[in-house]
């Protein structure tokens, strides 16, 4: 486990927290969900991924996916089979998902933020998965980030898509950046209906954020994410799952993943970006909250 968060900040004073981030502007974006992964589990019954934020806890751990205090991980079987290992929301956690991103359609924008280690490269392996069916249809419509997309050039690009295959609505941004394995990221997708814009915010924690843009025309109020997590035509809310029988479950460990709503900026994403190496000043600030926080718990 990491351990570098974004939610570790919450733990120290005010003063302490503009030491290590920016502050937010008054326009800034609305946190609608999030989930830090603190529970632990050694095995089944695993537990729970709780949302502190919005309530829609990832409640299905299919497979070998579990929680270790501070990040779930999920694994790939040796026959590389799909749909096998992943974590995914019950009806009930769907249905929260789906009203947030339903409710950002035509003039809003919804933002999926990730701190994420990739174990194992595998072709098509999905890093998060939203919406419904396989890409079929127009009533079937999915977002999807791909750690390596092979109808990128040279096969083996990040790729953020959103809408239906062969529909007009579709968008594709294509990246020329290659997730490594056993290397900390932070990733923003915003889907911004309001301006018809997709962007992507990738970097290595502790290097170079780098954006990426394309323009966008699906209705987010189009997407529907509801139906059981079962493979094809299924309603798909989850973490590492694939969509297709042939595609191989994402291999990793999420560190942090946010929902936010309203326009996402390039200010807050740096800001959050940087967040996750704290200032050196701050940095004993940040090691004597977290030993407060221990004592606490150890004298409970």
């Amino acid at each position: 486990m990491h351990g570098k968060r974004l939610n570790l900040f919450c733990t120290l004073s005010a003063a302490a927290t503009c030491a290590i981030t920016m502050s937010p502007s008054s326009d800034a974006a609305t946190l609608a969900h999030q989930w830090n992964f603190d529970e632990v589990s050694a095995g089944p019954p695993y537990t729970a991924a709780a949302d502190s934020v919005g309530g829609a806890n990832f409640d299905e751990f299919i497979g070998s996916g579990y929680t270790q205090g501070g990040g779930v991980l999920t694994s790939v079987d040796a026959d590389g089979a799909s749909l096998n290992n992943f974590l995914a929301g019950s009806s009930g956690t769907r249905a929260l998902i789906g009203s947030t991103i339903d409710g950002q359609g035509t003039t809003g924008a919804v933002t999926f933020e990730l701190v994420f280690t990739q174990s194992v490269t595998a072709d098509w392996a999905k890093l998060l998965v939203m919406g419904y069916g396989e890409w079929l249809g127009a009533s079937q419509s999915l977002i999807a980030i791909t750690p390596k997309h092979l109808a990128t050039l040279g096969g083996n690009k990040l790729t953020v898509e959103i809408g239906a295959l062969g529909t007009p609505e579709f968008t594709k941004v294509e990246t020329d950046f290659v997730v490594q394995d056993d290397t900390e990221y932070y990733l923003a997708a915003e889907f911004d209906d309001a301006n018809d814009l997709l962007t992507m915010y990738i970097g290595e924690v502790g290097g170079t954020l780098h954006t990426f843009t394309g323009a966008m025309t699906y209705d987010l109020g189009n997407l529907n994410i509801h139906g059981a997590n079962d493979g094809a035509n299924a309603g798909h809310t989850s973490l590492g799952g694939a969509i297709f029988w042939d595609n191989t479950d994402w291999s990793g460990e999420y560190d942090q993943f946010n929902i936010y709503t309203g326009d996402f900026s390039a200010a807050e994403a740096n800001a959050n970006f940087a967040a996750l190496i704290p200032e050196p000043a701050a940095a004993f600030l940040l090691g004597f909250g977290s030993l407060m926080i221990a004592g606490r718990r150890k004298r409970a």
